[in-house]
């Protein structure tokens, strides 16, 4: 399985997941603009796949983003093709049916490499998959992707449901669970990176009104949890921090402020969708794993959804893989450690 070989596929998966969750009313419009969108995605991606930058282009371009007014012509482009950005990735595989569920189901990297390393948790795992394929190429590992749509990696103390669910959370988590953790511990991978959503996340049940989050207390004893059923002698476990939620949707509000970015723009963190970063690194922290801290590359005291000429997120919580590729570099040094 190769990225660019399942973008038609991954494609028409995101649009099955739009097209259950719209009026029927907008259903015919949705699909007259798409199709031809969806057949051209690996000419779009692999034209348009940007240099990756290094640790100092991107450190200056996230602290001057908060500076940027006017849309860069080249992020401009993105705005056409950015809800689907991610079809050159796999985070929609199988959305309409199994996901990553198997150790056997999602493999990149180095396919036919004898050293293993999986991700391990939801789509915020997923998104990172254009970086993560780039460093197991380059080091030789084979990249198992074991990953459940709207299934955190934590092990949480409680139901929980997401702000923005349109539908019941996902309840076979503790089942996907329970098969991941049992088919690591066979597996004996080298190394597992965990990462997860954490922000609009709440306890309580479907639907969603005014329900407590997760204290950070809550969060990191869930996902010190996950980390002793993954972590072992012959397996390291590597927690990659969330990203920060955004409040507008990106797309949307940029192209209303095409010429006032910074309307677009949140705090960080963000007051109203306040991630679970805090938790994970007290969690890697005190159960020894390992850790890679991932908000400097997209904020400071203020989170652009444009940094450089990037539109940094295809929806509010989840990295475009434009920018995913642009931070291929600084991911790859950042995972290397772990490799050797």
């Amino acid at each position: 399985m190769t990225l660019l070989s399942d973008q038609v596929q991954i494609s028409t998966c995101y649009l099955d997941r739009v097209l259950r969750h719209s009026p029927r009313s907008i259903r015919v419009t949705i699909l007259s603009v798409a199709t031809s969108i969806v057949f051209t995605t690996s000419a779009v991606a692999s034209s348009n796949a940007p240099t990756a930058g290094t640790p100092s282009q991107i450190k200056s371009a996230v602290a001057a983003s908060t500076k940027i007014q006017q849309l860069p012509a080249l992020a401009a482009t993105q705005l056409a093709t950015v809800g689907i950005n991610h079809g050159d990735t796999p985070l929609r595989i199988g959305e309409a049916g199994t996901n990553c569920l198997l150790i056997t189901s999602c493999i990149y990297g180095d396919v036919s490499s004898t050293k293993s390393m999986v991700l391990f948790g939801d789509s915020h795992m997923w998104m990172w998959m254009p970086a993560f394929d780039a460093a197991a190429k380059k080091s030789h590992y084979r990249l198992i992707l074991l990953a459940k749509f709207g299934c955190p990696a934590s092990t949480l103390p409680t139901s929980f449901v997401y702000y923005d669910s349109v539908t019941p959370p996902e309840s076979a988590c503790t089942a996907f669970h329970a098969y991941s953790f049992g088919a690591i511990a066979t597996l004996k991978p080298k190394v597992v990176f965990i990462s997860e959503r954490t922000a609009g996340v709440y306890s309580g049940t479907y639907p969603f009104v005014n329900q407590p989050l997760f204290t950070t207390n809550q969060w990191k004893l869930a996902l010190q949890g996950t980390i002793g059923n993954i972590q072992s002698s012959k397996t390291k476990v590597v927690v990659v921090e969330d990203v920060p939620f955004l409040t507008q949707d990106p797309i949307s509000c940029l192209s209303v402020y095409a010429s006032n970015v910074q309307k677009c723009s949140v705090a960080y963190p963000n007051p109203q969708f306040p991630g679970q970063q805090k938790a994970q690194r007290s969690a890697a922290t005190s159960s020894g794993a390992g850790l890679i801290k991932t908000v400097q590359w997209m904020c400071n005291s203020r989170c652009s959804p444009v940094v450089g000429k990037y539109i940094t997120h295809f929806d509010v919580g989840h990295l475009s893989t434009t920018y995913a590729l642009y931070l291929k570099a600084v991911l790859g040094t950042a995972v290397q450690p772990y490799l050797k």
